[in-house]
C-alpha cells in the first residue's frame, strides 16, 4: 500500500471522527435546552411553631404566705388575678400554635398539680340533673362533685374516672365545670371550659386531703380583670 492510499483513509477516519463529536455535541446542548423549560425543585422548610416560652417562679418553702400572680389575657380569655401558698411552684409555658397562642399555667407541689389551660377549644356542657339533652354534653348525673364558690362564680370538681400510673405511683385528676348565668335548652347549665380556661387538678390516688383543700383555695382565689 503506497503512501497516497494511506492518507486517503486517514482523512477519511478524521472526518467521521469529527462529524461523531459534532453530532454528540449538537445532541447535548438539545437536551439542555429541553431540560432548562422545567423549574428547578427546592426543598422549603415550613416553621410551624417556636419554642415555648417558660416561666417558672420557684416554691418558696421557708414560709407558708400567699403569693400572688396576675395571669395575662390570652387566646380571647380575660386577664385574672390569683393566689397561691409560697410552697407551689409557678409554671407558665406560652406556645405558638401558627395562628395563635396557647397557655399553660401550672402550680406544682411534688405529686400535685393544679393546671390552667387556655386556647381557642370547643368546650361542652355538663349535665348534673334531669335528662340528657342532645348535642355535646358529658352526662354526670350519678357522678359525685365537689362545689366551689370562687372569684369567677360557681364551679363543681368533678372526679375523672381515669387513673393512670406515672413515676412508679397511681395518678387521678379532677376537672372543672362552670355555672353559666343564662340557661341553655331550658337546663342551667354548667360549662367544660372555666371563663378563664380548662382546670383540672393531677394528684396521686391516694391524696392528701390538706393538699387538695390547698388546690381548692388557689382556684377559689381566681378573679378577673377588667
Amino acid at each position: 500500500m503506497n503512501l497516497n492510499k494511506i492518507s486517503i483513509i486517514i482523512s477519511i477516519f478524521v472526518f467521521f471522527l469529527l462529524g461523531a463529536l459534532v453530532l454528540k455535541n449538537t445532541s447535548t446542548k438539545k437536551a439542555e435546552k429541553n431540560n432548562s423549560s422545567y423549574p428547578t425543585a427546592t426543598p422549603t422548610t415550613v416553621k410551624t411553631n417556636d419554642a415555648p416560652i417558660i416561666t417558672v417562679i420557684p416554691a418558696d418553702k421557708t414560709n407558708n404566705s400567699l403569693k400572688s400572680y396576675i395571669h395575662k389575657h390570652n387566646s380571647g380569655f380575660p386577664t385574672f388575678s390569683i393566689q397561691y401558698p409560697s410552697g407551689w411552684e409557678l409554671k407558665n409555658e406560652i406556645r405558638n400554635l401558627g395562628y395563635t397562642e396557647s397557655s399553660t399555667l401550672s402550680f406544682i407541689k411534688g405529686d400535685y398539680e393544679v393546671r390552667i389551660y387556655q386556647a381557642p377549644v370547643d368546650g361542652g356542657w355538663c349535665i348534673f340533673e334531669g335528662d340528657m339533652p342532645e348535642g355535646i354534653y358529658q352526662d354526670l348525673r350519678n357522678v359525685p362533685y365537689m362545689q366551689i364558690e370562687s372569684g369567677i362564680g360557681t364551679l363543681r370538681r368533678v372526679k375523672s374516672a381515669i387513673t393512670y400510673y406515672s413515676d412508679s405511683k397511681n395518678m387521678m385528676s379532677f376537672t372543672f365545670c362552670h355555672k353559666n348565668n343564662a340557661q341553655h335548652n331550658n337546663y342551667t347549665d354548667y360549662s367544660s371550659t372555666t371563663s378563664i380556661g380548662q382546670i383540672t387538678y393531677t394528684l396521686p390516688t391516694q391524696y392528701d386531703e390538706s393538699t387538695l383543700l390547698e388546690m381548692d383555695n388557689i382556684i377559689k382565689s381566681v378573679n378577673e380583670m377588667k
